[in-house]
């Protein structure tokens, strides 16, 4: 990848993260990173998620995440735990790499990229909507990354984003 600013979006739940990596302009690359069973074990999975984290680092330029799930929201305690543990994490790992770190609102990434904020669509909604963007997701949170990515783009690089929409208009 060569020219702009590179960025790591991030939809990160308790069980699997999806991720985008890419130039406001393109290309991307899209994967996952499984969290695994943590049995309470906060620390433990923690340490891992950081690990991962940091190994996706090297020039990265702004590192964009979801924010998580409103407490007031119902909400087991042990997903809690792990959805703040993961978004400071994410948090302290770029301050202490002086990456740029951008919060993405969860229901006006899902305006953009699905149509509609409120309740995630399924898997196959959710995946069709990001082929619709030029984004080949394999699963829902790598869907929820690219609306992560393309939000960011949206507030941060908008010539950029004029260019997914025209890509979009073109599907």
């Amino acid at each position: 990848m060569s020219g702009g600013p590179v960025i790591l979006a991030l939809d990160q739940s308790s069980t699997r993260t999806g991720y985008v990596r890419g130039r406001p302009e393109g290309p991307v690359v899209l994967g996952s990173y499984s969290n695994g069973a943590c049995n309470e074990q906060y620390g433990k999975a923690l340490l891992r998620y950081e690990a991962w984290l940091e190994s996706m680092l090297d020039g990265v330029d702004l590192l964009a995440f979801e924010q998580p799930v409103r407490p007031f929201q119902s909400l087991n305690l042990h997903t809690a735990r792990l959805l703040y543990g993961i978004a400071g994490v994410i948090e302290m790992v770029s301050e202490r790499r002086r990456i740029d770190c951008f919060e993405v609102d969860t229901g006006e990434m899902k305006k953009l990229i699905f149509g509609k904020g409120g309740k995630k669509p399924d898997e196959s909604v959710a995946k069709r909507h990001a082929r619709r963007w030029g984004f080949d997701a394999s699963n829902g949170d790598e869907a929820d990354a690219a609306g992560v990515f393309l939000f960011t783009i949206q507030h941060q690089y908008p010539d950029a984003f004029d260019r997914w929409l025209d890509r979009r208009a073109a599907a």
